[in-house]
């Protein structure tokens, strides 16, 4: 993985502690991203689902969209 999931929610809490909006996005290769797998682009998701304002999910990414909408309503 490029960035650690840990990496990712210590930048987002410092981000959140400016009073800032977080829109939460992992973009692929098609979309102008680095590649990711999607098992670890989904682990990203769920670590900052609960830090962000927004996750922002390509519609390509079906697979992902359907698992971090539903973590996202607990």
């Amino acid at each position: 993985m490029i960035f650690s999931k840990e990496y990712v929610v210590q930048k987002a809490k410092t981000v959140k502690d400016y009073n800032l909006g977080i829109i939460a996005t992992v973009r692929s290769e098609e979309e102008g991203g680095t590649f990711i797998p999607d098992e670890d682009r989904l682990k990203i998701f769920e670590a900052v689902a609960g830090i962000a304002d927004i996750i922002d999910i390509e519609l390509t990414s079906e697979k992902n969209k359907q698992k971090s909408y539903r973590n996202s309503k607990r």
